[in-house]
Formats: structure tokens, C-alpha cells, sequence
């Protein structure tokens, strides 16, 4: 999103794309906190009805192609596999950031689970 609003420009590289990544880790799980729950909770729902998994499934395909672009946009060579893969993984680490006590979340724990999140997708 950052690229998309200029405000941050390539290329990045990995070390910036950790740096991202642990960065929206930190923000979604301290100031958007019950925003997520709210997201995991209709998820949830879903799994239940049918059309609401489907505007699920069609806005998670829009979600990895905005974000492949800002990763192009960003000088990263990352394939839109690599990128839905990257969702995916965040999704579970902000699950488990969101779902545990809170006022429980650092930069440090963030910076880790992004460099995993990283690692697992290098070539």
C-alpha cells in the first residue's frame, strides 16, 4: 500500500520487504486489533455461507493481485504464488498476534515472524 501512495519507492529489497512486512504485523495487531477479530470472526461465518465465502474468495484473488503489483512496484522480483503465500502466512501470524493477550506485541516478535514469513518463500 505504502508504493501505491509513493510513499515508499524501490527497489527494496529483502531486508526492506522484512521491514514492511514486520512493520504491518506491528500496526495491525496494536491499532487495528479489533478490526482483525472482527475479519477473523466473519471469516469464520463464511465457512458457513456459501456467498459470503465467495465475495471472501474474490476479495482475497484482488488482495494478492494489488499486493504482486506492489511488490513489482517495489523493485522485488516476488511471483503472485510467492505473494499469495505470504498472505497466507501473514494471516495466521496476525491471528495468533491478535488472539493473544494484548499489549502483548513488540517490533522484535513482528521482525521474526516476518523474516520467516521471507525465508519461506526464497528461491
Amino acid at each position: 500500500m505504502a508504493a501505491a501512495h509513493g510513499l515508499i519507492t524501490g527497489p527494496i529489497g529483502r531486508e526492506g520487504l522484512i521491514g514492511l512486512l514486520a512493520m504491518s504485523l506491528e500496526i495491525s495487531a496494536k491499532q487495528h486489533r479489533n478490526r482483525y477479530l472482527a475479519v477473523h470472526e466473519l471469516s469464520l461465518e463464511a465457512t458457513r455461507r456459501p456467498t459470503l465465502q465467495q465475495t471472501f474468495d474474490a476479495m482475497k484473488s484482488s488482495a494478492v493481485d494489488f499486493t504482486h503489483e506492489q511488490h513489482q512496484a517495489l523493485g522485488l522480483t516476488t511471483s503472485r504464488a510467492d505473494v499469495e503465500t505470504l498472505i497466507t502466512l501473514f494471516g495466521g501470524a496476525l491471528f495468533n498476534l491478535i488472539t493473544s493477550q494484548a499489549g502483548e506485541v513488540d517490533g522484535a516478535t513482528c521482525t521474526a515472524l516476518a523474516r520467516t514469513m521471507v525465508a519461506g518463500i526464497a528461491s
